[in-house]
């Protein structure tokens, strides 16, 4: 999972697992965008992320990825590094939702556009949604667009929204939060939907521990997504070995 809205967060996981994803050029501009944020210059910044490479990229070599390290350093020169951290919800914005007497994957819809305006009004940005409304609709946890559509016309007659002619949304609606206690921490914003199930009892839903996505779980000992649980199956079974190595010699 490429979080883009705690790049700072990601760069010091990928620091001590690795790679976290297969998006790896992604995740190197990440890493990039953070060792400019330390203050290291670019030759530094290069050494530091070849050096990353080549401990983590088993099919990696200098020469071959040459251009791509290079257009890397360069975007992330150029572009600051992105943390919001944690947004917070309160019981008062969870009541405004539930009040709202539209369908349950409606009261979804609402709740990721109440989380997307909080990281918009902590970046200091304008509240649009400004990302494509496939990656939108996985935040919502619906099956297609198509399942979104009619949303967001019943959004925009409700007044919430505003679609704009690019296709964008404004976000129109604004809770008074103040002085209301914090109910729901959200991490991943990719999957934004699972915070709201969590907490009105419609599915468990457990934070990674290795990425930080949300998945959903039947047991008490799972603690990563199915991604990450290969991943680690597969470090155990180095580990293993080479235990097994060891003992023989």
């Amino acid at each position: 999972m490429v979080n883009e809205y705690n790049e700072i967060s990601y760069a010091k996981k990928m620091l001590s697992s690795g790679f976290l994803t297969n998006k790896r050029m992604y995740e190197l501009n990440i890493l990039a965008k953070y060792f400019f944020y330390l203050g290291y210059k670019p030759k530094e910044v290069q050494e530091r992320v070849v050096d990353f490479c080549n401990n983590y990229f088993d099919s990696f070599s200098e020469a071959k990825y040459f251009d791509k390290i290079q257009s890397i350093l360069n975007n992330a020169k150029k572009v600051p590094i992105i943390e919001v951290g944690t947004i917070r919800i309160t019981e008062r914005e969870v009541e405004f939702i539930n009040s709202i007497k539209e369908s349950f994957k409606f009261n979804d819809v609402l709740f990721c556009l109440l989380v997307i305006r909080k990281i918009r009004d902590k970046l200091g940005q304008q509240p649009y949604l400004n990302c494509k409304y496939t990656k939108f609709t996985k935040m919502c946890g619906l099956s297609s667009p198509k399942v979104l559509y009619p949303i967001l016309r019943r959004l925009e007659q409700l007044g919430f929204i505003r679609v704009c002619r690019n296709s964008n949304l404004e976000i129109l609606f604004n809770i008074d939060a103040s002085n209301s206690q914090t109910v729901i921490e959200v991490n991943d914003f990719d999957n934004i939907y699972a915070y709201y199930h969590n907490y009105l009892g419609k599915g468990r839903y457990v934070e990674c521990s290795s990425c930080g996505k949300m998945v959903r779980v039947n047991g008490n000992r799972q603690k990563y997504c199915k991604e990450c649980y290969a991943e680690r199956q597969l470090e155990w079974q180095r580990e293993s070995m080479k235990k097994i190595r060891e003992n023989k010699m």
